[in-house]
């Protein structure tokens, strides 16, 4: 790390200047897929703000492998309604997976179904992504306006970002007539996600598994040891 640039025109270096000063003598170079290619934003678990270095080939590897569970290709029409550069919405497969896909993305201002059903309806989407209070608004829109003809072509809703309950995923199916498909993931790496073949039962109680076979989840005590299994596994 040499500079940090902050977008305001405190302190010693400018985002803004910096932007609008033209390159000189600039050489594209190959960049190691080991390096770290951005920082991403975090501060759930813990409430602190972090940030969280990606590598390039794990990153990579992150969209491609989200691609391939979750059955993004060239036919996908993305439908990205929640904060873009937020680690979800950005590779979960989100635009990247859709970009690699040679998809389309459509971005919308806020997760309302006054702004994105008609979306949805005029762009023929057939993937969104949404966190379960959007999911409750959604819902109640459509009982309020007596159904849910604008989301036809819609085919699957992922919701992660919080615990979905039982009872609204199981809503989803019927009510906004699309596949459920439920994510757990953090920017750090590890991303869960129930599959397409999964049984109703595993999409509406759990939020998935890890996508990544090398993955491995357990539980530390206090003193980081790794407890041992028993009734409850997470």
């Amino acid at each position: 790390m040499r500079v940090v640039l902050l977008r305001n025109d405190d302190g010693d270096h400018s985002l803004d200047a910096a932007m609008r000063q033209a390159a000189e003598d600039f050489t594209a170079m190959p960049s190691p897929a080991d390096e770290v290619a951005y920082f991403q934003l975090s501060g759930g678990t813990t409430g602190t703000p972090k940030l969280i270095p990606r590598t390039h080939n794990d990153y990579y590897y992150s969209v491609r492998r989200s691609n391939e569970i979750c059955g993004f290709n060239e036919e996908t029409r993305f439908l990205c309604a929640i904060p873009a550069a937020h680690n979800y919405a950005m590779s979960s497969p989100g635009a990247l997976g859709v970009f690699l896909a040679k998809g389309t993305v459509v971005l919308a201002t806020d997760p309302s179904a006054t702004l994105c059903f008609p979306l949805i309806e005029k762009h023929q989407i057939n993937a969104t992504a949404l966190v379960p209070p959007a999911v409750s608004l959604w819902l109640q829109a459509i009982q309020e306006w007596g159904g849910n003809a604008p989301l036809a072509s819609l085919r699957l809703l992922q919701v992660g970002g919080a615990r979905l309950s039982a009872t609204l995923a199981a809503r989803i199916p019927a009510e906004i007539g699309c596949q459920l498909q439920q994510v757990f993931g953090m920017a750090e790496g590890l991303v869960n996600y129930t599959r397409l073949d999964d049984s109703p039962e595993r999409i509406i109680n759990t939020q998935g598994r890890p996508m990544c076979p090398d993955d491995e989840v357990w539980v530390a005590d206090a003193d980081g040891i790794h407890c041992r299994r028993a009734r409850l596994v997470v």
